[in-house]
């Protein structure tokens, strides 16, 4: 549920009070919940592969967020998957540093050098590195949600719901926005309406929040 997500480079990588949103956005989040809820089988079984489903956000556009990278970059940030692939970190890091050197702006690059970070215990740059990710590109939402998920690995619950609250507003329907929101509001303790509506919304594409949701105390 909380897991960090790679991008797949080799071969081309506080109160009880419901959250104000607008009746918009609660009727297109409502037509995405019915639209997941219609994919044949089970909904994490029909994903895509990592770092193909659109920053989990189903309104993004690929020609929106694209970007080209040199052939160059490509090829070092493609070692550098093969290295995490084998685990071999610090060689890992080494290229997708390259790949950064070459093209700055190489998102997918510098998403993955930070989940190798954090494989190699080096946290603290992995959170750099994905804050950076939040302010240089904010029309992507994994960083944010990858930054979310290991703010609350650390247990540092109240920093993963101020950064989703910042994500929610500009990717108020990525489904893994929301959830990750109703997990840092949970862990704390906050069973709020907001939290379950935000489960509610994320069961459409995790069917596993069922389980959060059917636990749900009742007052």
């Amino acid at each position: 549920m909380r897991s960090l997500v790679r991008f797949a480079l080799a071969g081309g990588i506080a109160g009880a009070t419901l959250f104000a949103q607008s009746q918009q956005v609660l009727e297109e989040r409502e037509k995405w919940m019915n639209r997941a809820g219609r994919l044949q089988g089970n909904a994490s079984q029909q994903a895509k592969g990592p770092g193909e489903e659109l920053d989990d956000d189903p309104t993004i556009s690929a020609a929106s967020i694209g970007h080209d990278a040199p052939s160059a970059a490509k090829k070092a940030a493609e070692r550098g998957a093969r290295h995490a692939i084998k685990r071999q970190h610090d060689k890992a890091i080494a290229e997708f540093q390259k790949a950064l050197a070459i093209d700055p702006q190489y998102y997918e690059a510098e998403n993955n050098l930070a989940l190798e970070y954090k494989n190699a215990g080096q946290i603290d740059e992995a959170i750099r590195t994905l804050k950076h990710l939040t302010e240089s590109a904010p029309g992507h939402v994994l960083a944010f949600n990858n930054l979310a998920a290991l703010y609350c690995e650390l247990k540092r619950y109240a920093e993963a719901e101020a950064l989703e609250r910042q994500a929610i507003r500009t990717h108020p329907f990525s489904f893994k926005t929301n959830l990750l929101l109703a997990t840092a509001l949970i862990r704390q303790g906050r069973f709020t309406p907001e939290a379950k509506l935000d489960l509610q919304y994320a069961e459409a594409k995790y069917p596993e929040v069922k389980v959060m949701l059917d636990a749900w105390p009742v007052k």
